[in-house]
């Protein structure tokens, strides 16, 4: 469907052949993004906690863009990992981090350690040159840096809500992505 609506832009010349490639991954991407949140956020009514998924997504989704991290090969699989992250996410990390007073903590400090150490993976379909890679990199350690003090000092005046749990689970799950797109080798290597 995408690469009818693609060559119907280049038979009306509103774009060229060219750059049929770029727009055929740039729709992908803005498609895959509109199911994926649009799911997420159907998903969050049902279980009653919209708020709390929002909470996710921003973090996880802010991190990502500026982490990169595994990629999944079709755009199913990156469907269904996005539905089970939700599931583990809700149903086992915040429950944990509930639980087991600490594990949070552990989840950030970890989280900063492998961002400021690996951040960002650069991806070949992103084939970021040396000055991005440098800005992501900047933007990815003070982004961290931010939501963990902010988060630390939500708990420590304890004003937590599971939104805070939520947010500590999107970073921990960014940084699981990171790590595994680090060892598949999923980058561009200079």
């Amino acid at each position: 469907m995408i690469g009818k609506f693609v060559d119907y832009l280049i038979i009306n010349n509103i774009t060229s052949e060219d750059m049929r490639e770029m727009h055929l991954y740039n729709f992908e991407v803005m498609i895959g993004k509109i199911l994926n949140y649009g799911t997420l956020l159907l998903l969050s009514w049902i279980n009653d906690n919209i708020l709390q998924t929002l909470a996710f997504m921003s973090v996880f989704f802010s991190l990502r863009s500026r982490n990169g991290g595994f990629h999944a090969k079709q755009f199913l699989h990156c469907y269904l990992g996005t539905i089970i992250i939700y599931f583990l996410t809700s149903n086992i990390m915040v429950p944990i981090m509930k639980t087991y007073k600490y594990v949070y903590l552990c989840v950030v400090i970890v989280s900063v350690i492998i961002v400021f150490l690996f951040a960002p993976v650069n991806h070949p379909n992103l084939q970021l040159n040396d000055e991005e890679v440098r800005i992501c990199k900047k933007s990815a350690r003070r982004l961290i840096v931010g939501i963990s003090i902010g988060a630390i000092i939500l708990i420590k005046l304890n004003m937590i809500s599971e939104c805070v749990y939520y947010m500590i689970a999107g970073m921990g799950i960014n940084t699981g992505l990171l790590l595994l797109a680090k060892i598949l080798k999923q980058e561009v290597r200079e």
